[in-house]
């Protein structure tokens, strides 16, 4: 009887054994699914330590949203998403209504003495000769947001221009991914403004109470942190560029590499147009900020002033910052809403048709 129930117990402690092992050999994903990964959000700080270089506080700007999306997981929830305000990743990159323009040979040098210039007016693109009101759009403050950085030039087309801030970070691989794209680069200096404070570890910024030597010391070192860039334009300046001996030392240097100079007309004291025919340099002056107030509203009435002052003149000229308002609703002007009689033009067509007068 002791045995007959030891064999009976026995077989039944098999059998309960060999569904267990069953039960082992089964993925744990079977039982624990349905893992919900957490984003992280990356910042750009690790990119731009890439470089090492100090950005001038004064002069950073938070153009953009600093989080990058993340990327699409199928059947997983993505928590902490980061979302965005504005249709900036809708829009399209548009060429088709824009004026056709023929860049030269990229492998085009000016050369100074044992120095090699970082590019010239003169290695600009092609322009087709055309008739009508003209308009050119340069957007500026690009190198300081690597995030707003990349959408500009991925959603604004070639004929519009950009200035890149001499303070920012990659600038070289900035301005290489905008040439491969078909988009010309100016280089933004920051210049002295009245009633701005003397930083003493500012690197960037040109200042009047430098000497000569000193301010083209200072001017230099921006100049080579970029490249494959065509002219200049200030970032404030509106003591700088009302001093005659610091604006001469700049223009002197601007003419030498065969630059334009770009000024952004938020200065009604600046010497620009008095100071840059001594030096045979070429320059053009903007006709307006359009987003002084960063409003959608605002800027899309600032783009309809310039259409009026282009029919007027001939030629306009709109300088913007790279926010993502801004970027969005000239992004849509350019699409579809500028009128037909009017031609959208890189800054330097407009240079090279025609010389601004006195």
């Amino acid at each position: 009887m002791f045995f007959c129930t030891f064999i009976i117990g026995f077989s039944i402690y098999i059998f309960v054994s060999n569904h267990f092992v069953d039960m082992a050999e089964v993925s744990p994903y079977s039982v624990i699914r349905d893992i919900i990964p957490i984003s992280s959000k990356n910042s750009l700080e690790i990119d731009d330590k890439k470089d090492n270089i100090p950005v001038n506080d004064q002069v950073k700007i938070d153009l953009l949203d600093t989080t990058i999306p993340d990327k699409k997981i199928p059947d997983k929830k993505i928590v902490d998403k980061p979302k965005r305000s504005t249709l900036l990743d809708s829009l399209p990159t548009i060429e088709e209504r824009l004026l056709p323009s023929v860049p030269i040979d990229a492998s085009a040098t000016n050369k100074m003495g044992n120095k090699e210039s970082k590019g010239s007016i003169r290695d600009t693109r092609v322009c087709p000769d055309i008739s009508g009101a003209r308009i050119a759009i340069v957007v500026s403050g690009l190198g300081i947001s690597q995030t707003g950085t990349q959408r500009a030039i991925n959603l604004l087309p070639s004929n519009v221009t950009l200035a890149f801030a001499s303070n920012g970070n990659s600038l070289n691989r900035w301005m290489t991914e905008a040439k491969k794209k078909g988009q010309e680069a100016i280089l933004q200096i920051p210049m002295q403004a009245f009633n701005e404070a003397d930083n003493a570890d500012d690197v960037y910024t040109l200042k009047v109470t430098q000497t000569p030597q000193q301010l083209l010391d200072r001017l230099r070192y921006s100049l080579n942190r970029g490249m494959d860039y065509f002219g200049i334009m200030n970032y404030r300046g509106a003591m700088l560029l009302s001093h005659k001996d610091s604006v001469e030392v700049m223009f002197k240097e601007f003419s030498k590499r065969g630059l334009l100079f770009f000024d952004d007309g938020s200065s009604g004291r600046s010497l620009t147009r008095v100071l840059a025919s001594k030096f045979n340099l070429p320059y053009m002056v903007a006709d307006l900020y359009l987003d002084d107030q960063i409003d959608r509203d605002k800027i899309g009435q600032k783009l309809k002033e310039l259409e009026e002052i282009a029919r007027t003149s001939g030629q306009a000229i709109g300088v913007a910052v790279a926010f993502d308002e801004s970027i969005e609703v000239i992004s849509q002007w350019l699409q579809q809403k500028y009128g037909s009689d009017i031609s959208v033009v890189p800054l330097s067509c407009l240079v090279k048709s025609s010389r601004p007068s006195s």
